[in-house]
């Protein structure tokens, strides 16, 4: 590309457009053949789809705890069977995001100073969405405020026993 400026005047409007519109391309825009600039469309995650869908149905809850959270994640994916066909996928990909937390030394000891345990604020923290996961990574657990200290039962259960210790009889 030359680096050339253009001046308006001495080219057709279409042509303007044009230029403007393939210059916002750079940010993640898509043009068409008018000129006009089209939004890409963004698809989230499947356990934050399911996460969106919880998060809806637990802000009408009447008792707000960490069982009533478990309950909304059920019905979440009882009545989304397509994003997820049976809960043990959903269990792993809630794992691996609990994880992106809990190996964040930081997190573990700002939890450990307040009295909790990790693994269970890491379970409220990706309830509660991507971007609060992003913002607590960044910025650190202080973005939650008090509401750090009600994020005291686990959400995740390890219901197949999949990461059991293994015992070796010698």
């Amino acid at each position: 590309m030359d680096n050339t400026i253009i001046n308006p005047a001495q080219m057709g409007n279409t042509q303007v457009y044009e230029t403007a519109a393939n210059a916002n391309s750079v940010n993640g825009d898509v043009t068409t053949k008018q000129g006009e600039t089209k939004k890409r469309s963004y698809k989230p995650q499947p356990v934050y789809l399911i996460l969106r869908k919880s998060r809806q149905l637990f802000k009408w809850q009447l008792k707000k705890d960490g069982q009533s959270k478990i309950d909304c994640i059920k019905a979440a994916l009882a009545a989304n069977p397509s994003v997820y066909s049976d809960a043990l996928r959903f269990e792993l990909d809630f794992r691996a995001e609990r994880d992106c937390l809990t190996d964040s030394k930081r997190f573990c000891i700002a939890c450990e100073n307040l009295g909790q345990v990790p693994q269970n604020v890491a379970d409220h923290v990706v309830f509660e969405g991507k971007s609060v996961v992003n913002k607590v990574l960044k910025e650190g657990l202080q973005v939650l405020g008090e509401n750090v200290r009600m994020f005291n039962e686990s959400l995740w259960a390890d219901s197949q026993k999949l990461y059991k210790k293994e015992v070796v009889n010698e």
